[in-house]
């Protein structure tokens, strides 16, 4: 991410990625990530896990 192109009224940009960094390393953003996922799946009325053409592809013979 650019944090120097940030809105203006934002604070320091030193300041916004020690919270990005911070949230990352907690596991935050990938929860976030996660929650967003199971959303849109939901929205679009679509089971969970990878499509059935991907699913195919990790299983071992």
């Amino acid at each position: 991410m650019q944090w120097r192109h940030l809105p203006h009224n934002f604070p320091h940009r030193n300041t916004d990625y020690g919270y990005f960094a911070h949230w990352q390393k907690g596991g935050i953003c990938a929860q976030l990530n996660g929650l967003l996922r199971e959303l849109a799946r939901e929205h679009h009325d679509r089971p969970d896990g990878p499509p059935p053409h991907r699913r195919e592809h990790h299983l071992v013979a």
